[in-house]
């Protein structure tokens, strides 16, 4: 996992970090910590919550993914990513 998040932060612009977070997510599963991390490499709260609900359907503990709503700010973005995954 650290290996992965250096090789994300080490990208050179937002674009190129979701594009590597993407390939990740297509190959992995994930846990919501690790999401987490992942999505607080991304500077812009859009792209994060683009980068949470694409990683929603790769979650070992679904249960406990409404706690990514964590890593975001405005209260209306977090309110999309609860709605997107059912419990907002």
């Amino acid at each position: 996992f650290y290996t992965l998040a250096w090789d994300v932060n080490s990208q050179q612009n937002e674009n190129d970090k979701i594009n590597r977070l993407s390939q990740i997510i297509f190959n992995n599963c994930l846990t919501t910590a690790q999401t987490m991390k992942f999505a607080t490499l991304l500077g812009n709260e859009n792209t994060r919550l683009d980068f949470l609900k694409g990683a929603a359907g790769r979650i070992f503990d679904v249960n406990n993914y409404s706690q990514a709503v964590q890593v975001l700010n405005s209260q209306l973005i977090q309110q999309n990513f609860l709605s997107y995954i059912g419990t907002g």
